[in-house]
């Protein structure tokens, strides 16, 4: 019996030494101030005026993707670069490009610097708003009738200045990561593309697209 009781005693000596008590007041470390997000949604913009043509052309709803880099500088304020791209189909070309036109495209590549203002709601949830301002370079890509090549394309490339607003609803699923879904608002200024092609010279006025985003953060 003195030999199975000394067992007993050593063995449960051995399970208590494999599961260590967490000392109180222990807390896991937290994130650092920086973080990586990347979203994705839908995008829809406004009609567009196009001034040479004395008309206002309208898109398809597309598609927008970021990636963020940021910095948490303060408890409820950060700073990130972000940067994109946004794609649209302007629905009906007919009027416009001499009538040469299959159909045209839009692609937008923002690069903004924002400053964010983040709010905790408790339990897990938080919102945010934000705003920036940078630049856009914006391509239209224009599918031409052709009787050799029925899918000849003309592209240009046209930068201008952009600002954003932006706000959504955080939920972290663990203490460095979060999903959220937010909307972004971005506005450019005038656009010219094509200005040594008469046929296709296109000179716009301000473009502005609304997004429904949904995007992961990592925090390090």
């Amino acid at each position: 019996m003195a030999i199975i009781g000394a067992a007993f005693l050593a063995h449960t000596a051995n399970v208590q030494a494999q599961f260590v008590p967490v000392p109180s007041g222990y807390e896991p470390r937290p994130p650092g101030p920086f973080y990586l997000g990347a979203d994705l949604g839908g995008s829809l913009l406004q009609n567009v005026t196009i001034k040479s043509a004395g008309a206002k052309a309208s898109f398809d709803a597309g598609v927008r993707g970021d990636i963020t880099f940021g910095y948490q500088f303060a408890p409820v304020l950060a700073v990130e670069f972000q940067t994109g791209s946004l794609w649209n189909r302007m629905n009906n070309v007919n009027g416009f490009f001499g009538g040469i036109a299959e159909h045209a495209d839009l692609y937008q590549v923002p690069f903004l610097a924002n400053l964010v203002c983040k709010v905790p709601f408790g339990g897990g949830f938080s919102g945010y708003i934000g705003g920036g301002g940078g630049g856009v370079a914006s391509s239209l890509d224009i599918t031409e009738f052709s009787l050799f090549d029925r899918h000849h394309h003309d592209t240009d490339t046209d930068v201008t200045f952009a600002y954003q607003g932006l706000a959504g609803i955080k939920y972290a699923i663990t203490p460095d990561m979060e999903v959220d879904v937010g909307y972004k608002f971005l506005g450019t200024g005038n656009h010219t593309w094509f200005d040594e092609d008469p046929a296709l010279f296109t000179h716009t006025g301000p473009v502005y697209s609304h997004s429904i985003l949904a995007s992961f953060t990592w925090h390090f």
